[in-house]
């Protein structure tokens, strides 16, 4: 097990101890500041999406006369009105 794997561990363990995190760093001997660290590591792990979701049903889009609102990662929102699929994939996969 190299130290990412024991230390993700170590704050999957913590999580389930129901332990304050300054008991739990203590415990195991750890520095808080560190243990803090692999706890933020975590959560941005899990939180860590494409910034899209999957849309399972596009059919419910094409009655709907308002625009589609594509909304990228760092904040810029961009509406379209009518649906191109063509279009549509074009605008979500810019880099």
């Amino acid at each position: 097990m190299n130290q990412s794997e024991k230390m993700l561990h170590l704050v999957e363990e913590f999580f389930q101890s129901g332990k304050s995190q300054n008991v739990f760093c203590q415990e195991h001997n750890l520095k808080f500041s560190t243990f803090g660290y692999w706890i933020r590591k975590r959560k941005l792990a899990q939180s860590s999406t494409s910034g899209f979701i999957k849309v399972e049903s596009p059919s419910q889009f094409f009655s709907s006369p308002d625009p589609i609102c594509i909304i990228y990662p760092n904040g810029v929102q961009l509406k379209v009105s009518g649906f191109d699929l063509q279009i549509i994939r074009s605008l979500v996969s810019l880099n």
